[in-house]
């Protein structure tokens, strides 16, 4: 565990926030655009039954090349999120560079050529991945090394979704172990190091917009009370 505040690992934090939030932003820019591709093929796969061959033979062409990167590296299969815990809990190993390469292509042609996926879940992998390959070539150690893989894991949550507090708050819950405040610090400068990147890249506006407040009367007020404090007994007590 990092028991002190180490400026040169908060500068590597710093850099590789930065890093995270370029190719995380790239990834993001890129989906759309291949997006729009599929959209003129579908509509060239409309006008007569050759163009719709060719439209088929296209797509079969697309899923081949996703099944490469999935038989390349096994680990890009599914959301990407297991896999980083799987990687901290010390329960899987898997070539970090290997993932970030085949999750990239496979993630772009997968979400692009417009299949039921979001972008999330390859965005924390990519950014994890990108963590990892990044803090061997700066010669970590194993717990800087798991922290950078924390950090730039959630700055997949911030780059993708233009969120970093969501981006702290998933750190937090869902891949520390044990919360530090010397690990917080360098978390939070990654997130706030890629979410700086996001913003001069795309843009600073919210994905998520809510355009009405949540206006609730006092009664609803202490039924929200009521629930919190059952549901903290439940938690503690139960």
């Amino acid at each position: 565990m990092i028991k002190k505040v180490s400026y040169k690992f908060l500068l590597i934090s710093i850099i590789i926030g930065a890093c995270s939030g370029l190719v995380i932003s790239l990834f993001r820019l890129v989906i759309p655009k291949i997006m729009g591709l599929i959209s003129n093929l579908i509509i060239f796969g409309q006008e007569n039954i050759l163009k719709s061959i060719v439209f088929v033979l296209i797509f079969v062409f697309i899923g081949f090349l996703v099944s490469i990167t999935v038989n390349k590296e096994p680990m890009i299969g599914g959301s990407g999120i297991p896999q980083i815990a799987g990687k901290l809990n010390n329960k899987l190993d898997y070539s970090a560079f290997s993932c970030l390469v085949n999750k990239i292509i496979g993630g772009l042609l997968s979400i692009g050529s417009g299949l039921t996926l979001g972008r999330e879940g390859p965005s924390v992998q990519i950014g994890g991945s990108l963590g990892e390959v990044m803090a061997k070539k700066f010669n970590l150690n194993k717990d800087e090394t798991d922290v950078m893989i924390i950090a730039s894991s959630a700055c997949g949550i911030t780059s993708a979704f233009t969120a970093p507090v969501s981006a702290m708050a998933f750190a937090l819950e869902e891949l520390m172990k044990k919360t530090s405040r010397i690990n917080f610090i360098y978390i939070t400068s990654t997130i706030i190091s890629s979410s700086i990147v996001t913003s001069l890249i795309i843009g600073n506006n919210p994905v998520i917009k809510v355009k009405n407040s949540l206006n609730l009367s006092i009664d609803f007020w202490i039924f929200l009370i009521f629930f919190r404090d059952f549901s903290w007994v439940f938690l503690n007590f139960v």
